[in-house]
């Protein structure tokens, strides 16, 4: 039966080190840096930074105050290498992405939808489409969406990756389950409108795995957000039980 296909468990559950390299690979001059050491290298390499650079900077911590400065050459590095072939820049930019999320002002998560537009020259590849959909979910999980809906140009992109991935005939293919799965819970994590659609795309998918795999993360979820906001969570029961209850 279908419920019963299960792909390498690699495939499913990103892992950071299908994108990033072991800490102990960045070269020792980098990451024995000050962070305003890091600041001054970044700004005068610009888009030609090193791969190392980048993971240093994503390994090191920022005064608030130096989120300003980094925060646009972070952004100008995505950009510049997001269509990139080359698996160095492809790490790098995962780290530059990384980074950036973590620190970014919460009410400027909108910004991401420009990296997941579909009417892009060229997609954003799938590890970096993950990784986006990863840190969105951890943003999200850290801070409770007060109000539904605050990002809706990122959640229809985040929708458009869902559409596009769940298809029970590619669902299974590298790391589209991944994707998905990801896509689904950043879509719930910040109380979007396309919540209940996202979470009908579970309770309906043919593979009981892919169910699981969802419901587990969302179990966390609920978990912290019990402890930081107790509506954020019950919208959560609401979501899922009225969900189940259609289908």
């Amino acid at each position: 039966p279908a419920s019963d296909v299960v792909p390498d468990t690699s495939d499913v559950v990103p892992d950071a080190s299908d994108v990033v390299p072991d800490a102990s690979d960045v070269v020792p001059d980098a990451t024995e840096l000050s962070s305003g050491e890091l600041l001054r290298q970044l700004s005068e390499d610009g888009l030609n930074s090193p791969c190392e650079l980048l993971l240093a900077v994503e390994l090191n911590r920022f005064e608030s105050s130096q989120h300003e400065v980094l925060l646009p050459l972070l952004w100008r590095y995505i950009l510049a290498h997001r269509n990139s072939n080359d698996r160095t820049e492809l790490v790098a930019t995962g780290a530059a992405i990384r980074k950036y999320i973590a620190i970014m002002p919460m009410d400027r998560m909108g910004e991401l939808a420009v990296l997941l537009e579909s009417g892009h020259r060229s997609p954003l590849p799938i590890d970096l489409e993950i990784e986006v959909a990863k840190m969105v979910v951890r943003n999200f999980e850290v801070h409770p969406p007060v109000e539904g809906d605050p990002h809706p140009d990122l959640a229809l992109r985040l929708w458009e990756m869902v559409q596009a991935y769940t298809n029970p005939r590619i669902l299974l293919r590298d790391k589209h389950s991944a994707a998905a799965s990801l896509a689904i819970e950043a879509i719930i994590a910040m109380r979007s409108s396309l919540a209940d659609k996202a979470w009908q795309v579970v309770a309906q998918c043919p593979y009981q795995w892919f169910t699981e795999l969802v419901s587990d993360d969302l179990d966390d979820l609920h978990e912290k957000w019990s402890r930081k906001s107790a509506a954020a969570a019950v919208w959560l029961d609401n979501l899922r039980s009225q969900v189940v209850s259609e289908a």
